[in-house]
């Protein structure tokens, strides 16, 4: 078919969108890309590909209503390309600092929860020097920080206690008591600890890499050193 089928007798071009469409097509673009900025705005980049699309259709759209009486729809293009190069910037920065800034939680809470359980065992050894070295079955009976006791019935930096068990002297035995911390998340990337503990009454600390094996820490696993 040569060129001049494409015409009706008026000379009108029908071989592809008219200049309207094509506008219309870039108003939608336009739009198109200042939605998928805002929504990287709020998932920090979540779907990366999102944001390159977005910048892609923004400035397909900017490029063509520029050489048109567009101007408003110029701007909400720019906005759009905008939006999605901000969106990609701090998803970059997220997925870079984030492991780290997780790191270091993590970290932050174990040793809280090490030192804590350091506490019940030197709160322990003086209830049992003034109750004839009987140790207590309970928390609230010991001279304690708030915050440690409240670790057996909620969250506290990502850790929580087990309920401390007691065994009485028997004459032959002498009285002995264990207690646990466990991370509440012990798995996943929002993991809230590694180790698991287990503490006793001769105030040796025991660990097991919790996001390796999910069995709790015993006086047979291995002790911590620091």
């Amino acid at each position: 078919m040569n060129d001049s089928s494409k015409f009706r007798d008026s000379g009108t071009y029908r071989g592809g969108p008219s200049a309207p469409q094509q506008t219309e097509r870039a108003i939608r673009m336009a739009r198109i890309s200042l939605l998928l900025g805002l929504f990287g705005m709020f998932s920090c980049a979540g779907l990366w590909i999102g944001s390159i699309a977005g910048l892609y259709l923004g400035e397909n759209a900017r490029s063509r209503l520029a050489v048109g009486n567009e101007s408003r729809h110029v701007q909400t293009a720019k906005a759009g390309i905008a939006l999605n190069l901000v969106a990609l910037i701090v998803g970059s920065l997220v997925f870079i600092l984030l492991p780290g800034f997780l790191s270091s939680r993590r970290s932050a809470n174990e040793d809280f929860a090490r030192t804590s359980l350091r506490a019940i065992h030197a709160a322990q050894i003086r209830h049992a020097g003034n109750h004839n070295g009987t140790f207590a079955d309970d928390l609230t009976a010991l001279d304690l920080d708030p915050v440690i006791r409240e670790m057996q019935t909620k969250e506290i930096n990502g850790y929580r206690l087990g309920k401390m068990t007691v065994t009485a002297a028997d004459g032959i035995h002498p009285a002995r008591f264990s207690i646990t911390a466990q991370p509440v998340r012990p798995r996943g990337i929002l993991r809230t600890g590694n180790e698991s503990y287990f503490l006793n009454e001769t105030g040796t600390v025991w660990f097991t890499k919790t996001y390796e094996n999910n069995s709790p820490a015993t006086a047979a696993s291995e002790p911590v050193r620091d």
